[in-house]
């Protein structure tokens, strides 16, 4: 598997200009669509500038030397040595490359199940110009990349321009099964015979754009150099570019969009089912930018598992402005819609819950927290009060029955404070698409996994 995390480089020769504000979109758009673990970006030369400043605080800086030859040949142009360099990186660390003129469109987190990934550059006159490696995913010391690197040298033209950057991966691709070849619209439509269909005319978001590279040689002194902020849009709005910059603004924090968190316990007895719910649910957070906590440490020493979501959530929700559970025999489809959508429908509340079959009670397989001082309290109280677990009228319902009792009595004024949505909205125990999670609710064990493990692999395919 490819891991969720993004490689830039810049820098591989002397500064004299500023970091332009279209080369901190490239890294943010990154961050707010796709959600890496980490985001490197790697210099020799540092850049300078207000957006370069800006870069810094959303990504990992890396100093690199700069490569000067590839086996006994020089490498004279920092094209070349970006090239090397990108090969490298995702050799050793594996992940995606992104070229420092690109924009995220869409996630590309379905993607990374593969073990190699690249785009076929097709210009609309129809020249075929190989694969492109302004945009690549691979696995660390995947087959595919060590072959590119392995006959590098052989190709390699020090005056040429791409016989070993996209003519060579090409010719590896017809023997090599392990590469996932993607279609110019993809990436690389408009292509760099038509750079005005992406900062001059009307121009529509292609459903089939994931990242789009637009060709930083060709558009730099007429377009790039324009591009001072965000206001560039509204004389722009027309434009592909003004429409995906208009939406990377949306995507940003300047929109005040919740820090959200999920919370998700297993421990020796479920886990075969629970790490795979785990990956499902991990496909839907990195979607929609969302952290997703496991924890595997029981905290109780006389309590059935089910209780380990409370002292989870409590370790938490400081960091958060809101944390959802979810139980680790539940996982969200892969189609729904983001939570936040939920969570901002009912902001006014500090818990939201979900009732159980019979459209009745409360079923704690997923709820969602406020991060305030009357969520700490009740949380606590749920968790640690010994009157309250003695005296559950559901004890085989564990912490369940607890909160149904607490509501119940309206103890610290509970149904002020929380939603009840309808059973069959946001989960249900049956497979129904409409709702948001499918919770494999009173399952056997293997029911619970061969349910999860198809589904997983009907969503990777």
């Amino acid at each position: 598997m490819i891991p969720n995390i993004a490689h830039f480089n810049y820098g591989l020769g002397e500064q004299k200009e500023d970091f332009l504000f279209v080369y901190y979109i490239a890294v943010l758009s990154c961050k707010v669509i796709n959600n890496p673990d980490k985001i490197y970006l790697y210099y020799h030369y540092e850049p300078q500038g207000q957006w370069w400043e800006k870069t810094k605080e959303i990504c990992e800086l890396v100093h690199v030397p700069i490569p000067t030859h590839i086996g006994t040949k020089e490498i004279k142009k920092t094209a070349h040595k970006s090239d090397i360099l990108r090969m490298l990186k995702l050799k050793e660390v594996g992940g995606v490359y992104l070229d420092i003129d690109t924009i995220c469109v869409r996630p590309y987190v379905d993607l990374l199940y593969n073990k190699f990934v690249i785009a076929n550059e097709i210009t609309e006159s129809g020249k075929n110009m190989g694969l492109c490696n302004a945009i690549m995913m691979s696995e660390p010391n995947g087959t595919f990349i060590n072959n590119w690197i392995n006959n590098y040298e052989t190709f390699f033209e020090p005056d040429g321009w791409q016989e070993a950057s996209t003519f060579l991966p090409w010719e590896i691709a017809k023997h090599d099964t392990n590469v996932t070849i993607l279609k110019p619209e993809n990436f690389l439509l408009p292509s760099w015979e038509n750079i005005n269909l992406i900062f001059e005319k009307p121009n529509e978001i292609s459903p089939d754009l994931i990242v789009l590279h637009y060709w930083n040689q060709y558009s730099q002194d007429k377009y790039l150099k324009q591009i001072t902020n965000f206001d560039w849009v509204i004389g722009n709005a027309h434009t592909l570019y003004g429409k995906l910059l208009k939406n990377i603004f949306n995507k940003t924090c300047e929109i005040k969009r919740p820090k959200i968190g999920m919370c998700m316990f297993y421990d020796e007895p479920i886990k075969s089912y629970g790490e795979l719910n785990y990956k499902i649910n991990k496909m839907y957070c990195d979607k929609y930018n969302i952290d997703l906590i496991l924890s595997c440490e029981k905290k109780y020493s006389n309590r059935h598992s089910a209780w380990e979501r409370l002292p989870l959530l409590l370790d938490n929700i400081d960091k958060y402005d809101y944390l959802m559970w979810i139980d680790a025999d539940a996982f969200f489809f892969n189609h729904s819609p983001d939570i936040f959508d939920i969570i901002d429908k009912h902001k006014d509340k500090n818990f939201i819950f979900s009732k159980d079959t019979g459209n009745i009670n409360i079923n704690t397989g997923f709820f969602i927290v406020k991060n305030c001082d009357y969520c700490r309290q009740f949380l606590r109280i749920w968790a640690y009060d010994e009157t309250i677990y003695k005296n559950n009228t559901f004890p085989y319902w564990w912490d369940q029955g607890v909160l149904i009792n607490i509501y119940d009595q309206n103890l610290l004024n509970i149904k002020n404070h929380s939603v009840r949505l309808d059973y069959g909205f946001i989960q249900c125990f049956e497979r129904k698409e409409d709702a948001l999670i499918y919770h494999l609710a009173g399952k056997s064990s293997d029911v619970r996994y061969n349910t999860s493990k198809k589904y997983l692999e009907d969503i990777i395919c």
